[in-house]
Parts: structure tokens; C-alpha cells; sequence
């Protein structure tokens, strides 16, 4: 409730003010609702840090193929060698295959589910099905592991919504105008002013 709060309330100020104040305000609302929604999620990512011990089996997750898919089409250097990081982590991960470890390999999946420089449309199918393979996975661990596994999930679900909202919310043409520092508080006002009219 208090995420979905600042949130509205972002926008409430977004249109409300037009003043080089505007700016400021609106650079701090941002970065109260992103640590939000972070802390937020990291709580409930935190949760499973107590649970029983369990241990899942990474090849029945079928990562491998869609990885080694993704590395033979990227073309940019660069790219590559942030995306080799990335799949190195992801294996590395894989190596102690705890329930802190599986949602961590979520998150790093998702990453590359969203990342337009990594994955092609072809390859998004392919990570789509990995990841509902390993939401499958999650959810039979929370059921397992913690002594309100039906709770934690839907609470997981949550986090995960916001946590996808805010990432979208920073994307926003105007959000990133709020984060770059080239701009000062009255470009930034200026360009609200056009915005909103």
C-alpha cells in the first residue's frame, strides 16, 4: 500500500508543480519510491534466508541451452562480455542450488528476459518458459521450506509487480530526465512545463 502511495503521489506532484522546485522534488519522490519498492522487495526476498534447507536441480530448469542460444547470437563485444558476466553468475548460482540461490537465478533470468541488447524476440519465448519453470520451482520450495509458504508467495508475488512497475516507472522518458545529472533543476522544470501541456 505504501509503494502504490508513492507512486500516485509522484505522479500527484508531476502534475501539480512547474517550478525549477519541481525538479528537486521530484528526483527525491523518485528515489524514496525506488529504495521503497527495493527494501520492499528485498524483505521479502530476505524472508527465505530462515527457511528449511532445500536444493534444486538446475539442469531440470533447462538454463543451459537457452544460455548458450543467447551467447551465438549476440553480435556487439561489449554486449557479449557483459552477457558472458551475467551467465557466469547465473552458473556460479546454480553451484549451491539453496532457495536464496533460486530466487536470485529468477532475478538474473528476468534480467535477460528484458535486456533488448541480449535477447531477441525468438529468445524471449525461451526465457519465459525458464522462468515459468522456476516459478514453478519457488513455489513448490515456499510450500516446502517455510512455514507460511502459501503467505510468502502471494507476498512474493506482490514484490515482484512492484518491483517491475518501478523498474518501468524509471524508464519513463520524464524519470530519466529526473535522474540524468547533465540537467539542471530548471532544464528539468522547462521540460516537465512541455510535458504536461
Amino acid at each position: 500500500q505504501s509503494i502504490d502511495k508513492r507512486a500516485q503521489d509522484l505522479l500527484a506532484t508531476s502534475k501539480e508543480l512547474t517550478t525549477v522546485d519541481t525538479a528537486k522534488l521530484l528526483r527525491d519522490d523518485l528515489d524514496n519510491y525506488v529504495n521503497d519498492v527495493k527494501q520492499f522487495y528485498g524483505n521479502v526476498k530476505g524472508a527465505v534466508n530462515s527457511a528449511r534447507p532445500i536444493s534444486f536441480d538446475y539442469d531440470k530448469l533447462a538454463i543451459e541451452p537457452v544460455l548458450q542460444r543467447l551467447e551465438k547470437n549476440i553480435q556487439d563485444p561489449a554486449t557479449l562480455e557483459r552477457f558472458l558476466s551475467k551467465a557466469r553468475a547465473i552458473r556460479e548460482t546454480s553451484d549451491s542450488r539453496t532457495f536464496p540461490d533460486l530466487l536470485e537465478l529468477r532475478h538474473q533470468v528476468n534480467d535477460f528476459l528484458y535486456n533488448k541488447r541480449i535477447a531477441a524476440p525468438k529468445d524471449r519465448e525461451a526465457l519465459r518458459e525458464v522462468i515459468g519453470r522456476i516459478d514453478g520451482t519457488i513455489k513448490a520450495a515456499a510450500k516446502m521450506a517455510l512455514p507460511n509458504g502459501e503467505e510468502w508467495l502471494k507476498s512474493w508475488a506482490v514484490a515482484n509487480a512492484k518491483y517491475a512497475q518501478m523498474m518501468r516507472t524509471r524508464e519513463n522518458v520524464l524519470a530519466k530526465a529526473l535522474q540524468s545529472p547533465q540537467l539542471t533543476e530548471a532544464d528539468i522544470g522547462n521540460r516537465l512545463v512541455k510535458h504536461m501541456q
